[in-house]
């Protein structure tokens, strides 16, 4: 993955958080307005993941995945 600017995040695209040995990761739906990241995740560990809206960004670096070169591209195509 590489590290994106939240203002290129689109859906799909990866919130990462590490603090201080604990990650976590949300992926990105939409903006929900006012700036908060409608995400979904598995917010407590052994529950299903559901859709979130999180107060902001703070503490979370967005990424977007990148096939290595010769992987498939999702589209059936390498």
């Amino acid at each position: 993955s590489t590290p994106i600017s939240a203002g290129d995040l689109t859906p799909g695209d990866a919130l990462l958080k590490n603090s201080g040995g604990t990650n976590h990761v949300a992926l990105f739906v939409r903006w929900a307005g006012n700036g908060r990241p409608l995400v979904w995740e598995e917010y407590t560990s052994g529950r299903p993941a559901e859709e979130r809206t999180r107060e902001s960004l703070r503490g979370y670096t967005p990424v977007r995945y990148r096939p290595a070169q010769g992987e498939a591209d999702g589209d059936g195509t390498s």
